[in-house]
This record gives structure tokens, sequence and C-alpha cells, in this order.
């Protein structure tokens, strides 16, 4: 992989950035690791010194990890929410997301998201956060929401790729955000959330891991609820009320 978190400092490094700072005070083998950006173990530094192979950070393949940029590990547990069922404060908190629907999936058509999501697919992950029981969590954070649908979303079809028909994408939180809670209570540094990017397969329906052939940082910037209301073609506006209709019917 390319990108890495500083071995030392809450932030990302690039290869360079890293040989740059490090490169030559160490002696090989004796140089500080850098971290994993979702699973946050130390990450080997490959071919530092070829000329022939370019730089880059990865995984130690004899060690099975639960990390998504693992090519042949495990897929992290999904986000748990750690609250007891309680319909009438879920029934709050999703009101009071229906209100901001079009800040939502706005936020979630973004070019650093998925632009190409549908209002159904949309639709869904709602009704996916009120199974988990996402709506009964006490003193939800509004703007966390759309970050922890795309969390839920799993494989969704992207607009990036180097081969014929586009590639996949899927969301994470890095390893600091294992239950809801943790987007909530006071820590230092901010979580971390990332989009990894699929080729796709030629003999399966959805990629694997070792399928992964890039990763970005994605902002948790809350500002976007307080944008001006944002644009909505009229027929996704009617889905999505129509919907909405018949849940409540």
């Amino acid at each position: 992989m390319k990108l890495a978190l500083h071995p030392n400092e809450a932030r990302m490094i690039t290869v360079q950035s890293y040989l740059d700072e490090f490169g030559d005070g160490l002696a090989p083998g004796r140089l500080p690791q850098a971290r994993c950006p979702i699973c946050h173990r130390p990450l080997l530094l490959i071919a530092a010194r070829s000329a022939r192979i370019r730089p880059r950070f990865s995984h130690d393949t004899h060690k099975r990890a639960r990390c998504p940029l693992v090519r042949n590990g495990d897929s992290p547990e999904e986000i748990t929410v750690a609250a007891q069922p309680d319909s009438l404060l879920a029934e709050r908190n999703l009101n009071r997301f229906l209100g901001k629907w079009q800040w939502h999936l706005d936020l979630m058509r973004h070019a650093h998201c998925v632009p190409s999501l549908t209002i159904h697919r949309f639709i869904s992950l709602i009704d996916v956060a009120t199974h988990r029981n996402l709506w009964a969590y006490p003193d939800l954070r509004e703007e966390c929401v759309p970050f922890v649908l795309l969390s839920y979303a799993g494989f969704m079809r992207g607009e990036r790729g180097y081969r014929t028909g586009g590639s996949w994408v899927r969301f994470w939180f890095d390893a600091s955000v294992r239950d809801v809670s943790d987007l909530h209570v006071p820590r230092p540094h901010p979580p971390l959330f990332f989009r990894t990017h699929y080729a796709r397969p030629r003999a399966t329906p959805l990629p694997a891991q070792h399928h992964l052939f890039h990763i970005e940082e994605v902002s948790l910037a809350p500002g976007f609820l307080d944008r001006p209301v944002p644009q909505v073609s009229v027929t996704d506006m009617e889905a999505f009320w129509a919907r909405l209709a018949r849940r409540r019917s």
C-alpha cells in the first residue's frame, strides 16, 4: 500500500514521506514501523532500497489479520450498537434524520463517497440502520449517521477502475471504531474513515480482498448539515416519500 499511519502521530504518511523522515536516520530493521490505517497493526516496508521495485507498505504475510487491507485476511466485524431497544427514542432519532434526509443523501453521493448511490439503496440503508438498532442510540449525533450507513452498505458499484466495467467500493472505519459509541466519546484524535476500491472480478459477483487496488481517506467533517437545501430530483423525491408512506401505513 502507498499510504499508512505515521509511526508516532495520528496522520497519514506516504512511502516517500516515511523514507524522507526515517530512511536515512536508522539502520534497516530498526526503523519505527508505520501502521495500517484501518487495523493499526505495524507494517513492513518492502523494497525500500530497490532500484527496480517501487517501495510500499505491507502487512506481514505470515500473520492472518482481521483487516480489509490484508490480501488473504478476514474482514472486520460490523459496527455494533450498544443500546437497548427503545421504540420511542428510535422514532425521535429517525424522524430527526428524515427531516434532513436530502442533506444525508447529498453527502453520501459526494464525489468522495458514492456518486452513483441510488435512492432505493439509500432507503434500504435506512432500513438496515433500523434493523441494527442505530436509531435507539442515546444522543445519536446526526452528522455521524451517513458515515455509519456507508459502513453498513457493503460493496457498492464505484466510478473508478482500470478494468472494463469499473470498480466496486466499500467503506470502513479504522480500528478505533468498533461500536457507534466510539463516535460519540471524547478522544484525543478523531476517528478515520476510508473508501477502498476493488477491481471488477471476472469469476465472482462481488470482489474479494485480493481485488483491492486503492484506498483513500474520507473526511468526517460535520458541516454538511448547515449547507443550503441540496437539489434532489423529482423522481428521487417521489420514491422516497412513497417508501416513507408505505412504512407508516
